[in-house]
């Protein structure tokens, strides 16, 4: 084959499609461009050069990578993409399937090339497609010194196409190889020995030590945090990006992971990640308008990406600015209309503001959006709005729906909900006896897990009534029954019905069950709980403080509540009433095991608030909702018996 009918083979589609930027197209890029370099085209015919498309597009791709104004999308941002889309067709590595996975990562635009052989050398040619208008806003080719010379010329063709500023990825043509094949790879253990033969070959590889990372740590963070510990040793050879994301990988504390996310803003200006990464660490330190402020810089880069705008949403709402969550949510809606999340959020955020009617009612439509979404749980949710304002008949409605169609659904868990819910809504003795049904009937169909789970369950509640023998017996069932998920479950219940004991004892206990390093936010819960079922207030205070720093909106509701709790019975009254402001944002699809420690205690806790700042007519209505949400059987703590007594004696 001729150079002159190689390059016409290699670039006859592309440069046709150039016809756009030669009509007027300037080489200008937006504000804040967002790159996806795409797989390049093998039309050499030879299957043995596949993963040169890899190769190409790695190195195009960082050669621009930190250009201010332009954000290039990483391969992995898109293989999370690809696994959302599901299975790509085994026979092609999927240049028209990752086209789709960049544009739904929001990329504006795409490089897509092609390379070839011809006159003992290897042709590459490229165009740059601005998406929104579908036009060619750039072309070039360019050949390397050899049929193999991937790395010449894919330098060539990045300044070409003006996307320069890094220096080479790696100038070891088999570390080259070794880590495309490594990305492309069938199965973990086919990846990490292609990336270990490519950090090999070039120690100072970065991309193949963060490859190697990423891919070891999905598994098993141990061994991602051991790859982290022997690339660090080759750190000086890396580029300023690569140097601030091995730095993240090696962070073991805040300050450390603030330092390397600050330092990847510098060195990658244009991802919006890190600003989003930085926003979950101001939230864990509730500053919740620093957050904000961070959020609305990424989705300045980038506007049109629904989890950025998501997460906006929730942090105005949590920094006290309903009008711009709604703001954020209703951008996120416009972006994906058809997202059920979207309407989702907006229920979050107006029950969090105490607006539960305008919650049920986007609760309802992210329902009808999308009812497999969280398993119905919008509706369940927006049974609970109308639950947090007492109305139990109207709550009961909509829960009955929700329950019919969990039942239609086939959904095993569908009893469990129901007898949860009993409980929420003060029928408490229905619920622990259709629970123990439920149980009973998991097991003898083989769900040990699930049963295990319920027997935790129940061994809670009974504990809440007063029944400690029945609570241990409960939490010895739930540990012969443990699963996987139940595990930790039945452990914390075997925990708080121990015998009774002083806090200094609890916590020696605490110490000696919970004593794995991964285990230090579910050992502070059962301490505190324990600490909360044997009246130990203060010290309970304590330990919840501690959960309560590194907790987030997010987070589970019980967290705050019970530390408001806490604090009001320690006499920190004002403290408490600063911790529950505004109405917890259930998770997920609404319930856990421990929802009924913390609701409807909410609304006693603001009742005691109210009262002791001398607004007796205000707490009425909380301590009535609590009244009528507990039922006739009264917990271990005795607020049943106080609050009708101030009531009665008003």
């Amino acid at each position: 084959m001729s150079r002159r009918c190689c390059r016409r083979s290699a670039a006859a589609g592309l440069a046709l499609a150039a016809l756009g930027w030669l009509a007027g197209c300037s080489r200008s890029e937006p504000a804040a461009a967002r790159v996806a370099v795409l797989r390049f085209e093998n039309l050499t015919g030879d299957a043995s050069l596949d993963w040169m498309g890899r190769a190409l597009s790695e190195l195009v791709g960082a050669a621009a990578t930190g250009t201010p104004g332009r954000w290039v999308i990483p391969y992995s941002t898109l293989r999370t993409w690809a696994r959302a889309l599901g299975p790509r067709p085994a026979a092609a590595p999927g240049i028209s399937g990752e086209r789709s996975q960049a544009l739904l990562a929001g990329a504006n635009r795409l490089v897509q090339g092609e390379y070839s052989i011809a006159g003992g050398k290897l042709w590459v040619a490229a165009v740059v497609e601005d998406t929104s208008s579908g036009k060619t806003v750039e072309w070039a080719e360019a050949a390397g010194a050899g049929p193999e010379d991937v790395l010449g010329a894919a330098a060539a063709l990045a300044a070409g196409l003006g996307m320069t500023g890094q220096p080479p990825a790696t100038g070891s043509p088999e570390a080259l190889r070794h880590y495309a094949e490594g990305l492309e790879a069938p199965d973990r253990a086919a990846a990490l020995n292609s990336l270990e033969r490519a950090t090999s070959a070039d120690p100072g590889f970065a991309r193949a030590w963060l490859a190697a990372i990423a891919t070891a740590g999905a598994e098993d963070r141990a061994a991602g945090r051991q790859l982290a510990e022997r690339a660090r040793a080759f750190r000086d050879r890396m580029g300023p990006v690569e140097q601030a994301r091995l730095d993240l990988e090696l962070a073991t504390d805040v300050a450390a992971r603030r330092a390397a996310l600050e330092a990847l803003t510098k060195a990658d200006p244009a991802d919006p990640e890190p600003y989003n990464l930085l926003a979950t660490l101001e939230h864990t330190a509730h500053r919740h308008a620093d957050a904000a402020a961070l959020l609305r810089r990424a989705t300045a880069l980038h506007p049109e990406n629904p989890v950025l705008l998501n997460n906006l949403g929730y942090a105005e709402a949590w920094a006290g600015n309903l009008d711009a969550a709604v703001e954020a949510l209703r951008a996120y809606h416009r972006v994906r209309p058809e997202d059920a999340n979207a309407l989702d959020s907006m229920g979050d955020v107006h029950l969090y503001f105490g607006k539960a009617a305008e919650a049920e009612r986007f609760y309802q439509e992210a329902y009808e959006k999308n009812p497999r979404f969280q398993d119905g749980g919008p509706l369940l949710k927006a049974a609970f709005a109308r639950l947090m304002e007492a109305d139990v008949e109207r709550a009961g409605t909509t829960f009955k729906r929700y329950l019919e169609a969990r039942r239609e659904a086939q959904d095993p868990l569908a009893d469990y909900r129901h007898a949860e819910w009993l409980w929420l809504t003060g029928e408490r003795r229905p619920a622990l006896k259709k629970l123990a049904a439920f149980a009973a009937g998991a097991e003898q169909k083989g769900a040990r897990d699930i049963a295990g789970r319920a027997h935790a369950h129940l061994a809670i509640w009974r504990l809440q009534l007063g029944e400690r023998e029945d609570a241990a017996r409960h939490a010895g069932e739930a540990a012969r029954l443990a699963g996987p998920a139940s595990a930790g479950m039945a452990a914390l219940a075997e925990f708080v019905t121990d015998t009774p004991a002083g806090s200094s004892e609890w916590t020696l206990r605490a110490e000696r069950r919970f004593d794995s390093p991964g285990a230090l936010g579910m050992k502070r819960f059962a301490l505190a709980c324990a600490l909360i079922f044997n009246g130990e207030f203060r010290e309970a205070g304590l330990v919840l403080r501690e959960a309560y720093a590194r907790w987030t909106p997010a987070g589970d509701p019980a967290i705050p509540v019970l530390l408001a709790w806490a604090w009001s019975a320690s006499g920190r009254l004002e403290d408490a009433g600063r911790l529950i402001e505004r109405n917890p944002i259930p998770q997920g699809t609404g319930l856990n095991v421990f929802t009924s420690m913390w609701f409807p205690r909410l609304f006693a806790v603001r009742g005691q608030v109210l009262a002791a700042r001398g607004n007796l007519r205000e707490a009425v209505p909380h301590y009535r909702r609590f009244l009528d949400l507990s039922g006739p059987a009264a917990t271990i703590w005795g607020d049943e018996q106080r609050i009708r007594k101030t009531l009665n004696g008003r």
